[in-house]
């Protein structure tokens, strides 16, 4: 009786070592997919649809948009789905996007950009700085637009100084750049 307790606590203990070996195992190979997926991602010639979507319906999220750098980046797609009046609202400018921003023919109106930290990367000024090599501006219109630079910035522009990306049907109407060291 004792034999076949010690053989049976012997079985047991081997059961859960060759579980916990396999858990192990499969964490290992977990971890060397998903270290794999990752340089995919960075090495991919074209990226995957964006995964999360953020819609833009009010004043309050546009401002967020804006002043959120994770929303710039490749796993997003903005959309806006009305009107949007930012009147008082002054913004840095998005340094570099790389989603897609659909505009779904609505128009963003009295949208004021400034350099309000200093100087920018490069001395550059618009709405978006850098638009990335897959990112998209599609479909949105802006009315009564102004770009607000001092004398250090180099370069500045309606709504991209550096385009790598997509830009399609966007149009600026009474739109604006003005050298506020003059003033």
């Amino acid at each position: 009786m004792k034999l076949k307790r010690i053989l049976s606590i012997i079985l047991t203990l081997s059961i859960i070592a060759t579980i916990f070996s396999s858990l192990v195992q499969i964490g290992a190979q977990t971890e060397v997919i998903a270290s794999y997926q990752a340089v995919d991602m960075q090495t991919a010639s074209r990226p995957a649809e964006p995964i999360y979507e953020f819609v833009i319906d009010n004043k309050e999220k546009f401002s967020v948009f804006m002043t959120t750098p994770v929303f710039w980046g490749s796993d997003y797609k903005i959309i806006l789905s009305c009107d949007i009046d930012m009147e008082g609202m002054v913004f840095n400018p998005i340094k570099e996007f790389g989603g897609v921003f659909y505009g779904c023919g609505h128009t963003v109106s009295s949208l004021k950009i400034q350099n309000k930290s200093g100087k920018g990367k490069n001395g550059e000024l618009a709405f978006i700085n850098t638009l990335n090599e897959y990112a998209e501006i599609k479909n949105v219109n802006f009315d009564n637009y102004t770009i607000e630079c001092k004398s250090e910035i180099k370069e500045a522009a309606g709504l991209i100084v550096t385009n790598h990306g997509t830009i399609s049907s966007v149009d600026i109407v009474n739109g604006r750049i003005n050298n506020i060291d003059k003033k």
